[in-house]
């Protein structure tokens, strides 16, 4: 497992985005974004995820870019899930992880199997030096904090002031235990 596959589960195909596919997916979106919250979204957080990669350097590219989530059976895109740091750039060598998925692949626990996934691939490849994963989610987004839950991380911080939550997934040397072993390369909904 590297940072550059293409991962699959049961149901999904989790493409990572070149540099030139991640160029005309940033361009859809962008060409998109005036008529489409969603895609303004995207866009948005496509343009950060960007500047991150330049601030660090190329070889960091593969930490920051995108990916597709797709269904397996049908090819049918679902949304994207994206690292946002890598353990060796952030100070609390924490990989941050963002998702989003299109509203009609809510609910069928898409999420859960593309950040389990996503979380082996981490937790594969991230090092000695990685301390875990975090990610900022809205107090309203019940359902995200369901698929975090599901996938091991545990909420750690809560800001009313700006309506987010932290959630973290340690690795077993930072948490002082082993998380317990989950397979989610053939998990169910």
């Amino acid at each position: 497992m590297d940072i550059h596959d293409t991962l699959y589960t049961k149901r999904l195909r989790i493409v990572p985005l070149d540099q030139q596919h991640f160029a005309a997916r940033k361009a859809a979106a962008a060409a998109a974004a005036a008529h489409d919250e969603q895609a303004q979204n995207l866009y948005d957080a496509m343009q950060e995820l960007q500047e991150r990669a330049k601030a660090d350097d190329a070889v960091h590219f593969w930490w920051y870019t995108n990916r597709e989530i797709y269904l397996r059976e049908t090819n049918e895109y679902l949304g994207s899930i994206a690292l946002m740091s890598a353990p060796d750039t952030d100070p609390e060598h924490l990989v941050e992880v963002g998702y989003s998925l299109l509203p009609d692949a809510r609910g069928h626990g898409y999420m859960r199997e593309a950040l389990g996934a996503i979380c082996d691939l981490v937790f594969t490849i991230g090092g000695a030096q990685m301390a875990g994963m975090i990610a900022g989610v809205e107090i309203s987004n019940v359902p995200s904090q369901h698929v975090l839950a599901a996938c091991g991380f545990v909420k750690t911080d809560e800001s009313s002031t700006l309506g987010l939550q932290i959630w973290k997934r340690l690795t077993p040397q930072y948490s002082g235990f082993a998380p317990k072993d989950r397979d989610f390369s053939n998990m169910e909904s």
